[in-house]
């Protein structure tokens, strides 16, 4: 797959079609509970959004959400360590679902 990158958009577009934001979340602790806090940038438009979540050091990821654009009504959003189902149907360990959707097979 094709990837390029918008310094000004902070945009990543995947072979020409798809337009993706990308937003790391750090790990906070409120009161003994973690959490993330998450910002959806809505300046340009995009068709999907991942977003990362740092485990609770901050130095690794922890899991990714990948959410489609039109899913993403609030602008904001915290998450948990467990969170309603809503949310957890877009979480995922690692990325390969995701890239085995965007790859491209030649003929």
């Amino acid at each position: 797959c094709y990837v390029d990158y918008d310094e000004e958009s902070k945009l990543f577009t995947i072979n020409d079609e798809v337009k993706m934001s990308v937003v790391i979340s750090r790990c906070f602790m409120n009161n003994t509970r973690k959490r993330w806090r998450i910002r959806f940038e809505r300046k340009f438009s995009y068709d999907i959004c991942i977003v990362v979540r740092l485990d609770s050091q901050n130095v690794n990821t922890k899991d990714y959400y990948i959410f489609p654009s039109i899913e993403l009504l609030d602008n904001q959003f915290v998450f948990e360590e467990l969170n309603p189902y809503q949310l957890e149907f877009y979480r995922y360990d690692d990325l390969i679902p995701f890239l085995q959707i965007l790859k491209r097979d030649v003929f």
